[in-house]
């Protein structure tokens, strides 16, 4: 999964929405080979857990596996998908209580085909400065020496009308998309 340089947003977009053509489990094989495994488990709520799973076929060569706790929901706006997920503290095991107004949610657009896959791609940073920058959402840049760090602070709905009058591309990272086929005993 997707974590570090992507922006965050103090509010994410209006939802949840039950989507249960995501939960089980999913794989994904990046340009090195790398096999990372990603499981998404529905709650008696409409939120989710995610677990993400990275290097299990290298765990040798990468010091062990990676693995990531997030929760959150799913979106729709219109008929596109999106996830709202927050990291989840490794030293909480229990799910956190269900509202969006605690900790920074990373939103990422998902894409779900007949046949199995799934494209995750996160919102860019650039895209995302441009707009802050520009007066179009509110938020905070904060340029590091290598690394600039954006926080959306627009509320949900803000962010929803601007995705609907500009477009979903102008705020994605196409470069940054996940594939991830769903594992054949999850298959619908």
């Amino acid at each position: 999964m997707v974590v570090s340089c992507v922006p965050v947003f103090q509010n994410p977009l209006p939802g949840p929405d039950r989507e249960p053509r995501l939960f089980g489990e999913w794989v994904s094989t990046n340009e090195t080979g790398d096999i990372s495994h990603v499981y998404f488990f529905p709650r008696q709520t409409r939120w989710l857990d995610v677990v993400a799973v990275g290097h299990v076929n290298s765990p040798a060569e990468t010091n062990g596996v990676s693995v990531q706790v997030f929760e959150g929901y799913a979106a729709r706006l219109d008929d596109l998908l999106f996830l709202c997920l927050r990291k989840r503290p490794a030293e909480r095991n229990t799910a956190q209580e269900e509202t969006s107004d605690t900790g920074d949610f990373m939103i990422l657009s998902a894409d779900l085909s007949r046949e199995g896959w799934m494209a995750i791609t996160p919102f860019s940073n650039e895209k995302l400065q441009e707009m802050i920058e520009s007066g179009r959402l509110e938020g905070r840049v904060e340029k590091g020496r290598f690394v600039t760090s954006v926080r959306v602070s627009a509320p949900g709905e803000v962010l929803a009308d601007a995705i609907r009058e500009k477009g979903l591309a102008a705020f994605l990272n196409t470069n940054a998309t996940i594939l991830l086929k769903r594992c054949p005993a999850q298959a619908e």
